[in-house]
């Protein structure tokens, strides 16, 4: 995935993890428009069938921000283990500092 030429993932779509959902796969990425939001990226969403031509869901906007300091909400990665999903990833505090985080859910294949 490269970039697009405006918007809000235009400096930077780094791709952060891949989950498969027969037949799609998701790939989620980090986000940034300028360099200044070096380390303050958000997380967008695509999908795609053959891992080469990409649908960008969330072209508009970030799919998943924080609601604390600049919204960054990065370096999702997400496993399936048994009957659930575990979502990790680094969320922006109200005092700008940043943590590790996970969520657990149960898959939609249980």
């Amino acid at each position: 995935m490269s970039p697009p030429e405006s918007g809000w993932n235009a400096y930077a779509t780094r791709v952060s993890c891949v989950l498969y959902n027969p037949p799609i796969f998701n790939v989620f990425y980090d986000g940034g428009a300028t360099v200044g939001e070096n380390y303050e990226e958000k997380t967008g969403i695509a999908i795609t069938f053959d891992l080469m031509n990409y649908h960008d869901v969330s072209a508009q906007a970030p799919i998943l921000v924080s609601p604390h300091s600049s919204g960054s909400l990065r370096y999702m990665d997400v496993i399936r283990l048994n009957e659930y999903v575990y979502c990790y990833y680094e969320y922006a505090r109200p005092d700008g500092s940043h943590e590790l985080r996970v969520n657990k859910a149960l898959s939609s294949d249980s």
